[in-house]
């Protein structure tokens, strides 16, 4: 008797792509979603390219993770998969949904380097891969009702930059899958663990930044804004962790308003110290507005600065400082993110608004840690793995409800084990001994 083929999602990226495309992989996976999502580009073999076209074969739905990267990129792997995922539609019915092209970045429809076939589907905007809750839902209703015309934009078109995966009327979306989002963005689960990057480009001038005449063509989003790397005004390396930790905070917590789009930590960290222009800087990243601040911590009060710059006319639309207890550092970061987005006529959901007020942890201490190991993450220094597991280890010891630092000690243990590194039994397990939150134990059998 025939069985059924799988109901999985197969991702398609460039190299360049990983950190985005993991984003949307652990998004799908948490809530109960097969994600056929290889890490191993540069394997290759006949036995692993025979993997992925049965993949490409079976999967219900094929997701192409379009960027900037892979308008760069003539020749790569990636669009071999593309064609083949094309070639399987030739064989299927009218209206089926099939093909669901995802794009992390500014890249416009109109001119991307892709298939025709993706033009006549609605694109997904999903910036640096950050999942929201109508992608996943959207995602689960076609692999759930694969056959509804659901993502058949009717004629070749580019799809405009405001487009979601379809256009069905919004249904709502319980609260507890906000919740579960909220874990997967703050932290991206498998984050970008020591994943390939490229260098970070220096604030001078060089072949490899961008040049203002490549974005000037580019009527930037009314409603995008690039936060700036947040001055440390404290003393010590560890004020720096903190102030950088403060800063993707609320880079994150922008980057959950769904009307807002917020260029990403990447992009941003180049003009660390940077002697360019407001102007300037906006221009090269294509933005609206720019955020910049400063925080200052002193024995238990921290003072954080910020304040939002219109590009086009450099004018301060917004500016405050918090003076706090440092227990209130995740009430500062919700009010400040809440304060842009009125800034910005951006329009909170009361979900929205729920998850700029959570709190990741009530322990300092845990938090300390927690921001320490993922900066040093970021880094993407091979010295630095020493020093990740013990740090992220005190944060859940010191809060064993602390969900975003169990995610980030589970990513950090996988990638150790798919990387090869520790393929012990007891090395896999290692985030389980103590105290793990159900979640994230049901997360990790998962696996």
């Amino acid at each position: 008797m025939p069985t059924d083929p799988p109901r999985a999602v197969f991702l398609s990226y460039a190299r360049d792509d990983a950190d985005a495309a993991r984003r949307i992989a652990d998004a799908l996976r948490a809530f109960g979603l097969e994600v056929w999502f290889d890490q191993s580009e540069l394997r290759g073999g006949d036995a692993w390219d025979a993997k992925i076209r049965k993949q490409i074969k079976e999967c219900a739905l094929f997701v192409p993770v379009i960027s900037a990267a892979t308008q760069e990129r003539g020749e790569g792997y990636f669009r071999r998969e593309w064609k083949l995922a094309v070639e399987r539609t030739h064989d299927m019915a009218a209206g089926v949904a099939f093909i669901v092209p995802v794009v992390v970045d500014d890249t416009r429809a109109d001119e991307a380097t892709v298939p025709e076939e993706f033009l006549r589907f609605q694109w997904t905007r999903l910036p640096h891969g950050v999942p929201s809750a109508e992608f996943v839902e959207q995602v689960k209703r076609l692999l759930e009702a694969p056959r509804k015309p659901a993502m058949e934009a009717g004629r070749p078109r580019p799809a405009r930059r405001d487009e979601g995966v379809a256009s069905p009327a919004r249904s709502a979306m319980p609260g507890w899958i906000w919740g579960a989002l909220a874990v997967v963005v703050v932290v991206g689960i498998a984050g970008a663990f020591f994943a390939t990057r490229k260098p970070v480009p220096s604030p001078v001038a060089s072949s490899s930044s961008p040049s203002p005449s490549r974005f000037t063509s580019l009527q930037a989003d009314a409603k995008s804004v690039a936060v700036l790397p947040f001055e440390n005004l404290s003393e010590g390396k560890e004020g720096a962790f903190f102030a950088d930790g403060v800063h993707e905070d609320i880079l994150t917590n922008l980057a959950l308003v769904r009307e807002l789009h917020v260029v990403s930590r990447t992009s941003v960290m180049q003009y660390r110290g940077t002697t360019k222009t407001i102007k300037q800087i906006a221009q090269e990243l294509g933005v609206a507005y720019v955020l910049e601040g400063s925080v200052r911590r002193a024995g238990n009060r921290v003072r954080v600065t910020g304040q939002l710059i219109n590009a086009r006319t450099d004018e301060h639309v917004w500016a405050k400082a918090y003076d706090r207890d440092l227990t209130d550092v995740f009430t500062i970061q919700g009010e400040l993110a809440q304060a842009i987005a009125g800034a910005m006529a951006a329009a909170l959901s009361p979900q929205e608004k729920s998850l700029l007020e959570r709190r990741l942890t009530d322990n300092l201490g845990a938090y300390d840690a927690y921001v320490k190991a993922r900066e040093l993450r970021e880094r993407a220094i091979s010295t630095d793995q020493d020093e990740i597991e013990p740090l992220l280890q005190k944060a859940v010891e010191l809060d064993p409800k602390f969900a975003a630092a169990w995610a980030e000690l589970g990513a950090f243990h996988a990638y150790l084990y798919f990387g090869e590194q520790d393929h012990t039994p007891t090395g896999w397990r290692r985030p389980r001994r103590r105290s793990t939150p159900p979640c994230a134990s049901r997360r990790m059998r998962r696996r």
